[in-house]
């Protein structure tokens, strides 16, 4: 996998944290790109068994000639994904895995997905979170990214972040009936506490995490509506917990539509932070660019706000695989309209419902419990790999 294992980790690179971060460290072998390793510090158990691949033979320019020369570029660093040398023979050997397990987030770890997959003859398990492949055309000379996946999924068993991906996977590429697991983030179950009254105080919405193009025209809605409201004379706010440099790339418009920089929050007290909101803010964005992403992905953030016993609120197209998560599981709100005026009322009836929240929040954390701890989904992983 490209996934890096450091402690403010996010999306892929969360997940696999969650899910294995109570396995032996000395019955993993992480196999990762060279230049991540040496640049982060790797937390545990991904940390003691580790080989390496190049990710890149030439880098990328950055000039007046970029747009000419940076395709070929990519194109020989994906042919020398194809060929460099992979000896890591007597280290497998000696480490006599049972299964492989490969997550690829890039092309370049796809291609060495197929090739590890090839070379080793042991049970090969793919995880996959989204659909960055079956509208990519990108090509080496002597393969493309699609037939590269094709060939992965047809010689692995599948874990995959939703139904809707699995379906789209099993479509494309004509497979019938893949041996497979939908496997969410599973979490570290929190204690349930309720939210203190309003009692006159400010109604803060709380959006924790990256702004991809994926995620921002859905949030920006959100931040008109809660303007709308607080020129209506609300006591409202939008607070965004994310890296600096998601707030500050829109930041006047952020600044003109009541809404504020919260920092960047560490996993272990992100559950701390987001008890003080009274809603969480999950969106995934209208534009048809993203809709691919936004058809198969169910984002990891979900089973975190599950987790923080407020109630959250699912803001997306129709066609989200996240808003039909939250609407099939029952564990949140879910708009999916841009309409700006709807989104105000649907805020308004939200901040109005007090008893509703506090016992939509509960359920809703029951069901994580249920469904979506570290304990259950683990279970379930354990046994889909023996069986």
């Amino acid at each position: 996998t490209e996934a890096v294992f450091v402690n403010d980790s996010v999306g892929a690179s969360r997940t696999l944290q969650n899910l294995l971060k109570s396995y032996p460290s000395e019955n993993i072998l992480l196999l990762s790109p060279k230049d991540s390793f040496k640049r982060y510090n790797y937390l545990p158990p991904f940390n003691k068994n580790n080989l390496f691949f190049s990710f890149y033979l030439f880098y990328t320019i950055k000039n007046r000639l970029a747009p000419f020369i940076n395709p070929l570029i990519e194109k020989l660093n994906l042919l020398w994904m194809e060929f460099q040398p992979l000896n890591y023979s007597t280290v497998i050997k000696n480490f006599k895995p049972d299964v492989i397990l490969a997550v690829p987030l890039f092309k370049e770890g796809m291609v060495i997905t197929r090739r590890m997959i090839a070379k080793n003859k042991i049970p090969a398990y793919v995880y996959l979170m989204d659909d960055w492949v079956t509208t990519n055309k990108a090509s080496w000379f002597i393969n493309d990214l699609q037939k590269t996946t094709g060939e992965v999924l047809r010689n692995s068993k599948w874990l995959m972040i939703s139904p809707d991906l699995r379906d789209c996977f099993a479509s494309f590429y004509q497979i019938s009936n893949p041996e497979c697991i939908v496997v969410h983030n599973p979490v570290d179950i929190k204690p349930y506490t309720k939210n203190e009254p309003l009692n006159g105080r400010t109604f803060r919405i709380a959006y924790a995490g990256s702004i991809w193009d994926m995620h921002k025209d859905a949030l920006f809605l959100v931040a008109k509506a809660v303007k709308a409201l607080e020129m209506d004379g609300h006591q409202i706010e939008l607070v965004l917990y994310c890296q600096e440099k998601f707030y500050t790339a829109d930041q006047s418009f952020w600044n003109q539509n009541a809404t504020s920089w919260g920092g960047l929050i560490s996993y272990e007290s992100l559950n701390g932070v987001l008890k003080m909101s009274d809603l969480l803010l999950v969106t995934t964005a209208f534009s048809e660019k993203v809709s691919t992403l936004v058809k198969t992905s169910v984002l990891t953030k979900t089973t975190d706000y599950m987790n923080a016993g407020r109630p959250m609120l699912a803001l997306g197209p129709p066609y989200s695989a996240t808003n039909r998560f939250v609407r099939e599981y029952k564990v949140g709100y879910v708009i999916d309209t841009e309409n700006i005026e709807t989104i105000k009322q649907e805020l308004q009836n939200i901040m109005n419902s007090e008893e509703q929240n506090e016992a939509l929040a509960y359920s809703s954390w029951l069901k994580l419990k249920e469904h979506f701890s570290e304990e259950v989904i683990n279970k379930t992983l354990i046994d889909f790999i023996n069986n």
